[in-house]
């Protein structure tokens, strides 16, 4: 038999000239190609455990390759995973939204009964059970702008959550969420006029909302197909966290509590529903996010590539001789120039390879922050806050009408409720796509501010009801279109920017308020009218918007599907071509 010799070959790689030191061997041998063309499995259709798939043509072609995703600590199943994650969000969520119970609580433990006398304009009581209590201009917007501090802080800090949670991972933003939640309630616990932490303890419980409930999210990804669904079904469940501060009031509203004991309920509270979030957070919370299904196949594969890049030995008859044991690289330095590294326009095989350095990233971001995709869903979120905060804000004021009937008990049930239609939004978000669900909580946006203008009882409640639709996802939107849109390395960064432009917006709601309550009390029952009018032609602003981010979807899908046309010029799919032709590589 000949003796084998070294031979060096300059072969195309796909994105430039390659280097190959190969075995060869005489002409004069012969080469079994056979086992190129077929192997002892070709009498039975290709399967998965093969590393291959048939198509719909029955062809094989290759199974897409994952990487691992981090297990699930505790060695807990996914579904057991997720409950616990559910106790989580019902213990600790958003509470705050649940306003109505914490206006009744500040009333009856008599937060800023200093700012109404006697003397002062506009003085009388509100009726909170069967008890009244003394009321004013002055008061309301002390308790009412209180929440207005927890809305902005809340989504002002949203930016820094998303910062901490890419950072210092999931486990450590939720706990340090929980703690800054339980300071945020007993701060206000503990408030009076000699000690008023009121305010510090509302922008506490602001800042702990999304740290507090971010690192959960990405649970949805252990559930492939149903991402949407599952973040809805954890956006219902912080609405049903809605329902916190009206269980809290109404034990605090018995008879076996003084206006002096706010605290007690406070204390227990966090001792027992914040204590129970914390030992759940400490032993599930994850130390790393989980990933997408999409981000695991696109690490296998480059992985793969990085394999196939490396240096193989191959059979040729092709090139120049060298002798045996002959440096190939050295010998043709001179002739290639290395033109692996030097083909103009050819991108570093690092980073074909996947890898990015700190200023690819940091440009990476940028530029998402620049797509139309981000630059249109702000300021569609932003019109979703103001509406959403101004109506729970002004609800006392705006469900009572003249005749002294209101919805104010209907709305606070409703309110609770919320969490029932989010999971019907999800599934559609997975099935039809996120921008047909804004739409339709857009148009809720728009009628709810409608039906609340007339002084009459029946619109007011149907004004309720529509709410009751809007606030289930009004902030999971958000969520969903990031997760579906971005890469998941940005998620916290994007959710957090774009609720920290909605928190500094939403601080224009106490203007809004004080121009309705105060400067325009004598237009009483119609002095919240102008305010409800610009809710209602922000909303038609936001129709455009919207229209907007159906163009920029419906354009990406074209090209979407140009490039697919283009990739392959025959019109054939590459898993519809003979799955048994020789590749140009191994032909002889």
């Amino acid at each position: 038999m000949a003796a084998a010799q070294e031979t060096a070959m300059v072969v195309p790689n796909g994105s430039g000239l390659e280097l190959q030191n190969r075995s060869s061997v005489s002409p004069n041998s012969a080469v079994d190609t056979a086992p190129l063309a077929g192997s002892s499995q070709g009498s039975r259709p290709a399967t998965a455990v093969d590393g291959v798939v048939p198509n719909k043509q029955g062809v094989a072609k290759p199974a897409s390759p994952q990487g691992k995703q981090i297990p699930i600590p505790c060695g807990l199943n996914r579904y057991v995973l997720a409950f616990l994650f559910c106790i989580v969000v019902l213990m600790k969520g958003c509470t705050y939204w649940g306003w109505n119970g914490m206006q009744d609580m500040l009333y009856k433990s008599g937060a800023y009964s200093w700012e109404c006398s006697v003397d002062s304009a506009g003085a009388g009581v509100i009726v909170i059970g069967d008890i009244e209590y003394p009321d004013c201009p002055g008061r309301k917007n002390m308790i009412n702008n209180l929440y207005t501090a927890t809305f902005s802080a809340h989504f002002i800090s949203s930016a820094i959550s998303g910062v901490l949670l890419d950072a210092a991972g999931p486990k450590i933003c939720m706990l340090s969420a929980i703690a800054v939640e339980a300071a945020g309630w007993l701060l206000i616990g503990f408030s009076s006029e000699s000690f008023q932490g009121y305010y510090a303890g509302g922008v506490f419980l602001g800042v702990a909302a999304d740290p507090g409930y971010l690192p959960l999210l990405s649970m949805a990804n252990l559930f492939p197909g149903n991402q949407s669904f599952i973040m809805a079904v954890l956006g219902s469940l912080r609405s049903i966290s809605f329902a916190v501060p009206v269980v809290m009031s109404a034990i605090y509203q018995g008879d076996g509590f003084g206006e002096n004991d706010f605290w007690k309920i406070v204390v227990f509270y966090v001792a027992v529903c914040l204590g129970l979030a914390t030992c759940i957070s400490l032993f599930t919370v994850p130390m790393h996010v989980f990933k997408p299904q999409s981000e695991l196949v696109q690490e296998a594969a480059s992985d793969e590539k990085q394999d196939d890049d490396s240096p193989k030995r191959r059979t040729s008859y092709t090139g120049p001789m060298l002798p045996a044991g002959a440096d190939v690289a050295s010998e043709l330095k001179e002739m290639c120039h290395d033109l692996s590294e030097e083909a103009p326009g050819r991108p570093h095989e690092a980073e074909s390879a996947g890898s990015k350095t700190p200023e690819t990233a940091a440009g990476s971001f940028v530029s998402t922050l620049k797509s139309k995709e981000f630059l249109l869903i702000v300021p569609c979120f932003v019109i979703a806050l103001l509406r959403a905060e101004f109506y729970t804000k002004s609800n006392k004021e705006q469900l009572q009408v003249s005749t002294t009937s209101n919805v104010y008990q209907m709305f606070s049930v409703l309110n609770i409720m919320s969490f029932l239609p989010g999971p019907v939004f999800g599934k559609m978000a997975d099935k039809f796509g996120i921008l047909p669900v804004i739409t339709i909580l857009n148009g809720c946006g728009i009628l709810l501010y409608i039906f609340v203008m007339p002084n009459v009882i029946a619109c007011k409640a149907i004004s309720t009801v529509i709410y009751f639709i809007y606030c289930s996802f009004v902030l999971s939107n958000l969520y969903c279109y990031v997760a579906i849109n971005f890469p998941s390395e940005y998620f916290g960064k994007l959710t957090g920017l774009a609720s920290l432009i909605g928190g500094v917006f939403s601080l224009t709601s106490i203007g809004w308020y004080k121009l309705s309550s105060e400067t325009l009390i004598d237009l009483e029952p119609y002095n919240f009218l102008p305010a409800d009018g610009v809710m209602v032609f922000l909303g038609i602003v936001n129709c455009f918007i919207i229209l907007a981010m159906f163009r920029e979807a419906k354009k990406k899908r074209e090209a979407a599907n140009d490039r697919s046309s283009l990739l392959d010029v025959s019109g054939k799919e590459p898993a519809d071509e003979d799955p048994r032709a020789p590749s140009p590589e191994v032909a002889v």
